[in-house]
């Protein structure tokens, strides 16, 4: 009999104790999430291994915000530690808000918040803004030439397009992109590089143009930039007026003796013909003798 009470009174103690031991784990647990995440590089590997943590196993999820492009976490499921990996796509500052609940649910334990910033930025070595410039101005023109740039006007990447993306073109004149004519290839010469911009044709009206055009890579949007250009076209020059003292077709200057020079010719010729008439009268008289 003594046996069995003693058994009897080491159960109750067991369930007492577990009892107490259950009720401190639901006073006692208060979630805390500690620590942050480092800024990333965009097109660098990223990695966040356990900066932050809970104080008891949890479940996670993000409850505000996005991450950056890019990255993504490993698991929110019953883990203390987070670990966020990826490769950013994107530059920019991103913030997002993280909540972590404790893993048994039976537990009376509140989940925690907390709010996390991300700045994700170019290496400079690789800036799309530091890589990609148009460089080079567009020569003026006159109403009328022939107007041709001619490779004066070009962008930091091969594999490119040019766009109008502001302003007008003096009337007359096209941009095309050599290398990459889609339209039709006989409006530009053909070649092997698109990296500069071709401005033609003939110039119709006289005045100042300004307008903007911007260059992007075909195969990354992110290297583009754009550039604002003025060129003048001005009106062919008149020809000049002729010089009132040098005239191009002078006449022959009058002479008032020319009329008398002809008759004096003529009286030359009379002179010769009545010493002809001279001669053959002396012929004749010699021959009577």
């Amino acid at each position: 009999m003594k046996k069995y009470f003693v058994a009897v009174l080491a159960v109750i103690m067991a369930a007492w104790l577990f009892s107490c031991q259950d009720a401190a784990e639901a006073y006692d647990v208060v979630l805390r999430i500690d620590g942050t995440f480092p800024d990333g590089v965009v097109d660098k590997n990223y990695g966040s291994i356990g900066e932050v943590t809970c104080n008891f196993t949890c479940n996670w999820e993000i409850v505000k915000g996005e991450l950056p492009p890019g990255l993504r976490f490993a698991t929110l499921l019953q883990e203390s530690r987070l670990w966020l990996t990826g490769k950013p796509t994107q530059e920019g500052t991103y913030t997002f808000t993280l909540r972590a609940s404790y893993v048994e649910k039976k537990q009376n334990v509140s989940p925690v918040e907390k709010e996390f910033t991300i700045n994700i930025t170019y290496d400079k070595k690789y800036d799309p803004k530091e890589q990609s410039k148009i460089t080079g101005e567009f020569p003026d023109g006159v109403v009328g030439k022939a107007y041709r740039s001619t490779l004066d006007v070009k962008f930091s990447w091969s594999g490119c397009k040019w766009e109008l993306e502001d302003g007008e073109l003096p009337p007359g004149l096209y941009l095309d992109l050599l290398g990459w004519q889609e339209d039709d290839r006989s409006i530009a010469p053909i070649l092997p590089t698109d990296v500069n911009a071709y401005l033609h044709g003939i110039p119709e009206e006289a005045g100042e143009y300004t307008f903007t055009v911007r260059a992007t890579r075909r195969d990354n949007a992110r290297y583009t930039d754009t550039k604002t250009f003025t060129v003048t076209i001005s009106e062919q020059n008149p020809p000049d007026p002729p010089d009132p003292e040098d005239p191009e077709d002078p006449e022959e200057p009058q002479n008032g003796n020319n009329g008398n020079t002809g008759g004096g010719g003529g009286g030359g010729g009379g002179c010769n013909s009545g010493f002809g008439i001279l001669m053959l009268a002396v012929l004749v008289l010699k021959r009577s003798r």
